[in-house]
């Protein structure tokens, strides 16, 4: 899974000697604490509900890539700092 697609490896006894560069930089910049959790148990209830609504918009082929997040982002904006 690591190797074939790239995948960052769940568990630190999963080695691998090529993960890709995007894998790397994700792992770098999380290791530096410039990541933002995606666990989205944790977001606000509000946000998540945003969230979803764009999403079934963009699904929908209502939204395109670009508006979608757009949304997701005035949507952190919003309720983030509550």
């Amino acid at each position: 899974m690591t190797e074939e697609f790239k995948f960052i490896p769940a568990f630190k006894n999963i080695k691998t000697d090529d993960i890709g560069p995007l894998a790397e930089e994700t792992l770098r910049n999380y290791k530096d604490g410039n990541t933002v959790p995606s666990n989205w148990s944790h977001f606000p209830v509000e946000i998540r509900e945003e969230f979803g609504a764009a999403t079934q918009l963009y699904v929908g082929k209502q939204l395109n890539r670009h508006q979608l997040l757009n949304e997701y982002q005035k949507s952190w904006e919003r309720f983030s700092k509550e």
